[in-house]
């Protein structure tokens, strides 16, 4: 997997299609329950439901991770448009900067 923001961005994407695949099927399976008294359906519309929570930290996981990579970029611009002379104050100070890398590695 590439590193940078696009791959984060895609695979945010797939989950989300997931997540709507995953809400469909759960949804179908409790109407058809409803509709039919059938509690073996409802039951499974239940367990199927239950895997939309793993979508969501997934996609969460994914949006904060592509945040994290944009935010890293942006940084190494700013570094590169400043030139090299103050790069110890600007490694001191980076830690405080980067909001994003810190939410993310709370997360994890």
């Amino acid at each position: 997997m590439r590193i940078d923001h696009h791959a984060y961005q895609r695979a945010t994407r797939v989950a989300s299609f997931g997540l709507l695949l995953q809400i469909i099927l759960g949804v179908t399976l409790l109407v058809f329950g409803i509709i039919n008294h059938d509690i073996a359906f409802q039951f499974a519309a239940v367990y199927v439901l239950c895997g939309v929570l793993v979508w969501l930290g997934l996609i969460i996981i994914f949006y904060q991770h592509k945040l994290e990579r944009l935010e890293a970029l942006e940084e190494d611009e700013l570094a590169a448009t400043r030139g090299g002379g103050s790069a110890s104050c600007l490694a001191s100070a980076a830690n405080e900067r980067r909001v994003a890398a810190r939410r993310l590695a709370m997360m994890l």
